[in-house]
């Protein structure tokens, strides 16, 4: 396997997540992230849009703690990166986060 920018250590599981941020996240998903993302089979997004990467094995790749810094500023973590800007707050960011993380999560419990 070829080597990756950051191997995280097995993600830590996050406090439980309640439906309303579970919601709240999936909306924003919805009206942010899909302009460039899928969530695998879950969100797909027209192939046209595809601009990032398919965020469903987001569990895996990453670590939980670094969620909320990648979204709120990604070229402070990763300078030159073609993600932008989200424009979020940070309780959207949670939001988001949880969503993305909840969802991953189950999808790799159904593999």
């Amino acid at each position: 396997s070829g080597a990756c920018r950051q191997c995280p250590d097995p993600p830590a599981a996050p406090a439980v997540l309640d439906d309303t941020l579970l919601a709240d996240g999936q909306l924003l998903y919805l009206l942010k992230c899909t302009e460039c993302h899928n969530l695998g089979n879950v969100i797909p997004t027209p192939e046209a849009k595809r601009q990032g990467p398919d965020l469903i094995n987001v569990s895996r790749r990453l670590r939980w703690e670094w969620l909320p810094a990648w979204v709120g500023n990604p070229q402070a973590v990763y300078p030159g990166t073609t993600m932008v800007d989200t424009n979020l707050t940070p309780d959207e960011i949670k939001a988001v986060a949880a969503f993305l993380w909840k969802t991953s999560t189950d999808a790799q419990t159904k593999k």
